[in-house]
């Protein structure tokens, strides 16, 4: 079961991280919310804790943040995204 879970948000994290991409390159705050909030709610979900505060740092940003402060944060998730399907692939390929 636990590894059906960590596949999906395999599957689904890329897309979520692109699309995350697309709203802050067009400054579509609304969407930048959206896309923050569900993905902090499925990074919590699998425990990644660190990815999920980000995440929700960059929900509570898309208020009224700057579009410089987004960006960066955006490259930290993006970061961050990566080490967390790097430990996925590890546990769910062993």
């Amino acid at each position: 079961m636990q590894s059906a879970v960590l596949e999906e948000f395999r599957r689904c994290a890329d897309p979520y991280v692109e699309e995350l991409s697309v709203a802050i390159a067009g400054q579509d705050r609304s969407g930048v919310r959206a896309l923050a909030h569900k993905l902090k709610s499925s990074c919590r979900a699998i425990g990644a804790s660190a990815l999920g505060d980000q995440c929700e740092v960059l929900e509570q940003l898309a208020e009224d943040g700057s579009w410089d402060k987004l960006q960066a944060l955006e490259l930290r998730v993006q970061l961050l995204m990566a080490k967390v399907i790097e430990a996925i692939d590890a546990v769910v390929d062993a």
